[in-house]
């Protein structure tokens, strides 16, 4: 039998972890436009990763770093060839 705190803990990864947060996306994606929104999405991962090591310590290997370099290359590259 499930106990309050895990029908609570559900209930948030559910409601605010998928739905809140897909239809916030949704609704940046429309004030902003497609293009901007998936390459700001494009983040997600770095900023889970950092996250990840401010709040928890978790460590990074080489390949992940290197990884995230790529990511913020890419970014950076796509951002830069929009404003030309």
């Amino acid at each position: 039998m499930w106990d309050v705190w895990t029908v609570i803990g559900c209930f948030n990864v559910v409601f605010l972890g998928t739905i809140v947060s897909f239809n916030a996306y949704l609704e940046g994606v429309k004030r902003i436009g497609s293009v901007p929104g998936s390459i700001l999405s494009s983040i997600e991962p770095i900023s889970a990763a950092f996250f990840g090591w401010a709040l928890l310590g978790n460590q990074f290997s080489a390949l992940g770093l290197i990884g995230m370099a790529m990511i913020i290359a890419t970014v950076i590259i796509i951002a830069l060839e929009k404003r030309t």
